[in-house]
């Protein structure tokens, strides 16, 4: 089976034959809205050499170099994606392959002197790198008009939990071109869209970064310094981000980057009527329950007090850590205040203006 294909067989109760049925099962069809868009191309399902059954097992280096070569060549020569070395884990000390004592970011930095710059697609120059000077190392997909591609990172639990937060509020996420990094985050790829400009930015939420024009993204099967590869887990076209998405990156309002709000001195205003009305509510909502949707539960009464009564975030946490006595297990004030943070960045889902519980005669 071929790099790729063993990469995304995860997702499926087996692993497809190679036949038409590989085909079917991994080169999913665009949506509907996808079809409308000439932009994209969907990637067909990966191949290459069959390894043989017979003779002696191969080197284990020498199939990692060969299989880096076969992904690298792939991605050039049939989605025209521009890519570079990256360093990697050196084989022998165990150390990056920049051979630098001190490096910081082992196994993710480019290899060649002008980095993203020099991305390329011809495979040629591909060969001679990865067949050559650059051997082994891993591979980069220059982000943003290379690919045609931005890619929303998402690290660790942090940014899981900031995403499941932020789609709670604001709605799923399409099915899209998904993959996971060796260090156990995910990586969402997206169209870039013609119409807005899409930068490379850090921490959009907790834990969430993009990657966007002048960037670049590993790619499945680099290797991890943990000895883990980077896996595709949906093989599919790449979708368009939903417009939520798209104008919380273009925003990244100075709340999500570097939040100013702080929990100590924080009171709750018992003089104020609309916090009065937004506790009397939230007293009758069920406390959160870890593992029975705890986060959705507290992020909903974020996005309660936020945005159905307009509360602003320093009157709106005395509220919440009020629920929080209840939930099981409580929440810290750090992340209570995350889930205030990015609720407040949020619109509302269905586009109601904030305050909107405030206009009801009873609630």
């Amino acid at each position: 089976m071929c790099w790729a294909s063993a990469h995304v067989t995860k997702k499926y109760d087996r692993a497809p034959r190679q036949t038409g049925e590989t085909r079917r099962e991994l080169q999913m069809q665009p949506s509907d809205a996808n079809d409308r868009d000439p932009r994209i191309r969907t990637p067909p399902a990966p191949r290459g050499e069959q390894p043989s059954c017979s003779g002696p097992a191969p080197d284990p280096y020498r199939a990692h170099c060969a299989m880096m070569l076969q992904a690298a060549q792939y991605y050039a020569a049939q989605l025209h994606w521009p890519v570079l070395p990256v360093h990697t884990t050196d084989p022998q000390t165990h150390g990056c392959t920049c051979r630098d004592p001190g490096c910081t970011n082992h196994g993710k930095h480019p290899a060649l002197w002008n980095g993203v710059r020099g991305a390329n697609a011809d495979v040629e120059q591909i060969a001679e790198w990865w067949g050559g000077e650059f051997e082994g190392m891993n591979i980069g997909g220059a982000t943003g008009e290379g690919m045609g591609l931005f890619v929303v990172d998402l690290d660790g639990e942090a940014g899981r939990r900031s995403m499941e937060d932020a789609t709670a509020k604001c709605g799923r996420l399409p099915p899209t071109l998904t993959a996971q990094s060796g260090g156990g985050g995910v990586h969402y790829f997206f169209l870039l869209p013609p119409d807005a400009e899409i930068r490379n930015r850090t921490k959009i939420l907790d834990g969430v970064d993009v990657r966007s024009t002048k960037g670049y993204i590993l790619l499945p099967p680099s290797l991890h310094r943990s000895g883990r590869r980077y896996e595709w887990l949906d093989w599919r076209s790449a979708a368009i981000a939903p417009n939520w998405l798209l104008d919380l990156i273009a925003s990244r309002k100075q709340a999500i980057s570097q939040p100013t709000h702080h929990c100590e001195g924080v009171v709750l205003d018992t003089n104020d009527p609309v916090v009065q009305r937004a506790r009397t509510y939230v007293s009758r909502i069920p406390p959160a329950v870890s593992g029975q949707g705890g986060h959705a539960q507290t992020f909903m009464v974020a996005c309660r007090l936020t945005h159905a009564f307009g509360l602003t975030i320093e009157k709106a946490l005395p509220v919440l850590q009020e629920f929080n006595l209840r939930c099981e297990p409580p929440w810290s004030d750090e992340e209570l205040m995350h889930k205030l943070v990015s609720a407040d960045a949020c619109e509302d889902r269905q586009g109601r203006p904030r305050g909107y519980l405030l206009h009801r005669s009873r609630q």
